[in-house]
């Protein structure tokens, strides 16, 4: 458990210094864009070893969210502080990610735990890498 704790605090800490007041300019620009670049990579690599389709459904509204919330950081507006006309589809985006994390967790239980389990014995390298997704395909969520 000790590598995705690790890695929640890198990620933190990585928002706080480039996203926080003090940051430089381009801090949101590169810390939402990286985070776009990884949770689209999340999906993809999701889908081909899972094939959990909310679990990918959510990496895909999560990284077009942090893209738009990057564009938005490129114009000069930091995250929280954009245009009123932007929070709706945030709101949606941020929401439909949580959303369908939530429904995955239900609809294919024993995959999710397989996963779940996975994440745990992973280092945060094996997570920023994307090595904590098992290969579930195929199976009831029991093979890695």
């Amino acid at each position: 458990m000790k590598g995705p704790m690790v890695y929640g605090v890198l990620v933190g800490a990585s928002f706080v210094l480039l996203s926080g007041p003090l940051s430089p300019l381009w801090g949101p620009v590169v810390w939402w864009g990286v985070s776009a670049v990884q949770l689209g990579m999340g999906s993809v690599i999701s889908w081909r070893r899972m094939g959990l389709p909310f679990a990918t459904a959510s990496m895909v509204s999560g990284a077009v969210t942090s893209g738009m919330i990057s564009l938005l950081a490129i114009q000069g507006h930091r995250f929280p502080f954009v245009p009123r006309s932007w929070w709706l589809p945030l709101g949606i985006g941020l929401g439909a990610a949580l959303l369908c994390m939530l429904i995955e967790s239900r609809l294919n239980r024993e995959k999710w735990n397989a996963w779940r389990k996975n994440v745990r014995e992973s280092s945060a390298l094996d997570i920023l890498l994307g090595r904590h997704f098992p290969n579930l395909r195929g199976t009831g969520g029991s093979g890695t």
